[in-house]
């Protein structure tokens, strides 16, 4: 998890004292890269942002943070996720671990992960899952966009408990 996020983690500060959404379960590529970009989409409307940061996420790894960080357009990750390939790529560029996407002004923090092709049967569909912390306003506005893609049960709970069940 990049530094500066990860200082917020343990403080319980904007936006991981708020609320998580994420699916109860993991979903099929196709649909995981549709409820991304729905995510996204609101993101963008909510803080005007057209740069997205990525980072490696150790948080369930070995709880280390990074200082590297890499920039990627708004155009692009629409495009990663609308390729269920790429999306595959991009959630297993960093080895057991998720990838995590903030905005520059930290307020809003999404951690995707997708299952790697050796967990997988030979029939296995690639699956993933995705939370999102941001604060309650926009939350609300997400889960409403997120529920209407009737695609999996979502979960929404108490961002410092679930970081502290999950959290090395």
């Amino acid at each position: 998890m990049y530094d500066k996020v990860y200082e917020r983690v343990l403080r319980s500060m904007t936006p991981f004292h708020n609320k998580v959404l994420r699916f109860n379960y993991d979903l099929p590529l196709e649909h995981l890269g549709k409820a991304l970009k729905t995510v996204m989409i609101k993101i963008e409307k909510c803080f005007c942002s057209q740069v997205v940061y990525k980072a490696q996420d150790r948080l369930e790894y070995d709880g280390r943070a990074v200082r590297e960080h890499e920039e990627i357009k708004l155009s692009d990750l629409y495009a990663i996720f609308e390729d269920e390939q790429r999306l595959y790529l991009l959630g297993n560029e960093y080895e057991w671990m998720k990838v995590g996407l903030f905005g520059e002004e930290l307020d809003w923090y999404l951690r995707i992960f997708i299952e790697d092709d050796n967990n997988l049967g030979e029939s296995e569909l690639r699956t993933g899952n995705m939370e999102i912390y941001v604060c309650d306003e926009v939350m609300q506005l997400i889960l409403k966009d997120v529920e209407g893609l009737q695609m999996g049960h979502i979960l929404l709970e108490g961002a410092k408990k679930y970081i502290e069940e999950i959290y090395i």
